[in-house]
């Protein structure tokens, strides 16, 4: 069916009559994925619902050191997606260095808090170090005004038409 020119006349002027703002309401799926480390403990990151990011920390896992959650974060903030373990000894040798990366994903707005801590082996599994980051979600950027599907069909009901 072809559009009527009044419904198609109407659409533009709301168009025409709203600002643009970009709106994001997720990270899309070829977005490069930011990655946190020891140095940004303590800091505050902002995000929209949909971004993925990750947590990389260093620690000796052979030495029988490892990082754990002292804090998970609010799962409907931010979710928890996995961890994944590497090393740079290649088996059967031992010694080498350990990375832990720990993937989340914005989930919902609000604050919430990541911690971790590291638990050393040598000094009876007393935490030795800490890491935190707190992270702030928003839902999406200001809606922009911009014509959606449902806008327009509603713009062509208003005028007694449908498109």
């Amino acid at each position: 069916m072809r559009p009527r020119p009044f419904v198609l006349a109407a659409a533009t002027a709301i168009a025409m009559s709203t600002p643009f703002v970009a709106t994001a309401t997720a990270a899309p799926a070829t977005a490069k994925v930011t990655t946190y480390s020891i140095k940004n403990s303590g800091q505050t990151v902002s995000m929209v619902r949909g971004t993925v990011f990750r947590v990389h920390l260093h620690y000796c896992g052979d030495c029988g050191d490892s990082w754990s959650f002292a804090q998970k974060p609010a799962p409907h903030i931010v979710a928890f997606e996995g961890r994944k373990n590497t090393s740079t000894a290649k088996p059967p040798a031992v010694g080498g260095e350990n990375d832990g990366y720990w993937t989340f994903k914005a989930t919902g707005p609000g604050t919430t808090k990541i911690r971790l801590a590291e638990h050393s082996a040598q000094k009876s599994g007393r935490v030795t170090k800490r890491f935190t980051l707190t992270v702030k979600v928003a839902a999406a950027l200001a809606n922009s005004g911009c014509p959606t599907p449902s806008r327009l069909a509603a713009a062509g009901e208003v005028l007694g038409q449908r498109a």
